[in-house]
């Protein structure tokens, strides 16, 4: 999940003194150099558990994880969220992941969810699939579709269309800088596991954010399908009252161009 605050700042794994956009003061800063917050420590599927129970949980979890790595602390995502947007610090949310975290902290704080805008790369509208992020915790989905806030939903719909080209990926393999190091090791594997170039996913959801109007987006009511014995998981459109805006289409090659132009030069 990546914090974002226009003014401020903004945690992503690209480039920092490059990926913005004009007359927007947005830095962003390496992941890595930042604490790691321990996350959820279980999803809500299939549970009906207390927020109680889940920190008890997450608590035994911390616990095992101390004196492993100097860089975790003792510190949920979810507390960490929550005392951010308690004090203004962030007013965007981008998930890129599961959306178990935003949900436990909307059950926790359910007044926080209208201080908050909500960008998250998941779903799938058009197409016949329950799109991953959604998949690992469905219940989590819902709960968070569920909740006050405006939100931005990059689905696969629009992500697919984003896909590095083979020249995209040789000019990251050849620049010397640590971040493209980093990032060329992932691909490798993520190429070698998928078969195929990059899609790139996270990056749209986290660059409509300060550029909006890359994708094309439209009001709708979206439900997860929780009961489906082949189709849970699945986000499906809906009649009924908005309660997120679905991207519908995206400008594929102003993104990749705007990716190529921060990312992709040394």
């Amino acid at each position: 999940m990546a914090l974002v605050r226009a003014s401020k700042t903004a945690l992503a794994t690209v480039k920092p003194r490059k990926w913005r956009a004009p007359g927007l003061k947005m830095k962003l800063s390496s992941v890595a150099s930042r604490p790691t917050r321990v996350a959820a420590p279980s999803f809500l599927t299939h549970q009906a558990a207390t927020v109680s129970e889940i920190a008890a949980r997450r608590s035994q979890r911390m616990g095992s994880l101390e004196g492993r790595s100097a860089g975790i602390v003792g510190k949920s995502a979810v507390d960490l969220l929550e005392e951010l947007i308690e004090a203004g610090e962030i007013d965007v949310l981008v998930t890129i992941g599961p959306l178990t975290n935003a949900a436990l902290l909307f059950l926790k704080r359910p007044d926080l969810a209208g201080r908050v805008r909500l960008v998250s790369m998941c779903g799938a509208f058009t197409i016949n699939a329950a799109e991953y992020n959604v998949r690992c915790d469905p219940e989590a989905a819902s709960r968070v579709f569920a909740a006050p806030c405006d939100k931005l939903l990059v689905g696969l719909d629009v992500t697919l269309k984003c896909r590095m080209s083979r020249e995209m990926v040789e000019a990251l393999y050849g620049l010397g800088e640590e971040y493209a190091r980093v990032l060329s090791s992932y691909l490798r594997v993520w190429m070698e596991r998928s078969g195929h170039l990059p899609i790139l996913h996270d990056p749209l959801a986290v660059a409509t954010v300060f550029a909006p109007d890359l994708v094309r987006a439209e009001p709708a009511r979206v439900e997860v399908e929780l009961a489906g014995r082949y189709t849970r998981g699945y986000t499906v459109v809906v009649g009924g009252e908005p309660n997120a805006r679905v991207c519908r289409d995206v400008d594929a090659d102003r993104f990749l161009k705007l990716f190529a132009e921060r990312v992709l030069r040394g």
